[in-house]
């Protein structure tokens, strides 16, 4: 056998040996542990699932994005005298929110004896109706009916 061949062989053994003589390296932390003078303490407590998504659903109710009105919905609201308070448009808005939030693309919201059809991918109010006139409109394409808390 080559002398070379025969060196190599015995290095590689060695380096084999020795690796698993080697004493094993320390433990990993568990998420949320911490290693305490070589032992592992608890696992810290982490908020479940649904908290977070609790948390996170009621800060996107603050936050709502605002709607807007396209022309014709403003006219409309304008021709009838109705203005919206700051109150109402914000209740109008978290509505939107819930909806989208359940996964729909347009939706009805009723709100103080009214009823708007809103385009949810752009938040714009596309449609106003008196909530007993709704007959008339015929088909509204909705996929949602909300009704705005008060």
């Amino acid at each position: 056998m080559n002398p070379l061949l025969a060196l190599a062989a015995v290095q590689s053994v060695g380096s084999l040996v020795s690796s698993l003589t080697a004493p094993p390296a320390p433990p990993l932390p568990p998420a949320g542990g911490k290693l305490r003078g070589g032992a592992l303490s608890a696992p810290q407590r982490r908020d479940g699932f649904e908290e977070i998504l609790r948390t996170e659903m009621a800060g996107r109710k603050e936050k709502a994005m605002p709607v807007q009105f396209a022309p014709e919905a403003a006219q409309k609201l304008a021709q009838r005298g109705t203005r919206l308070d700051g109150a109402q448009l914000n209740r109008l808005s978290a509505a939107a929110e819930e909806a989208s939030l359940k996964g729909a693309q347009r939706a009805l919201v009723l709100m103080d004896g009214m009823a708007y059809v809103v385009d949810l991918g752009d938040r714009t109010v596309v449609n106003v109706e008196d909530k007993n006139r709704l007959a008339g409109l015929g088909d509204l394409r909705v996929d949602a009916v909300v009704e705005a808390k008060s």
